[in-house]
């Protein structure tokens, strides 16, 4: 069915504030906020070209908001099976898969499963933009947040260089 064609298609995207201010007011995507100026939005993807999904899309779903962006995050993880991490600095590592969704992948419900894995936590992150998600242990953390406002101040989309804290319970906004 149509339907189910989308819900498979969907994919989360993290967008600025910034993004959300360039868009004309009849453009109302379907945003929820994940940090003072990150937004998740949904995306649905036709091969090497995504849109943006918007509020009156979504409304008309039988599936409803909160699960459409549930089965957006569970198609990223479907996408998400191992993830290529390479260190950029001491203590800092970047996830590296190439297909325009690491950003995204700071909303992997598994992730801080898998980073614990690696090291014990706690574990921040940030995702300076689309292509980017940087990953440090807390002790870190200084240095992952110069990696991501550099990042943020060179990308052409870039989303934020704010440090979320990785939990078992998704991404918090790290009070500094």
């Amino acid at each position: 069915s149509a339907a189910s064609d989308v819900y498979k298609r969907q994919l989360p995207r993290l967008v600025s504030e910034s993004f959300i201010a360039t868009l004309p007011s009849e453009q109302q995507l379907h945003l929820e906020q994940m940090g003072a100026d990150i937004h998740v939005a949904l995306q649905l993807r036709y091969g090497s070209r995504a849109r943006y999904v918007r509020v009156s899309e979504v409304s008309g779903w039988a599936l409803g908001a909160a699960a459409a962006q549930r089965k957006a995050i569970e198609n990223l993880a479907e996408k998400s099976r191992s993830l290529r991490l390479e260190t950029v600095a001491e203590g800092v590592l970047r996830v590296r898969q190439g297909d325009g969704l690491d950003g995204a992948r700071l909303l992997l419900p598994d992730l801080a499963h898998r980073l614990e894995q690696l090291a014990e936590g706690p574990w921040v992150a940030a995702s300076p933009h689309r292509d980017v998600l940087l990953l440090g242990r807390a002790a870190a953390a200084d240095a992952l947040a110069r990696y991501a406002e550099d990042a943020a101040r060179r990308a052409p989309h870039p989303v934020s260089a704010s440090l979320f804290a990785v939990t078992h319970h998704g991404p918090r906004p790290l009070l500094r």
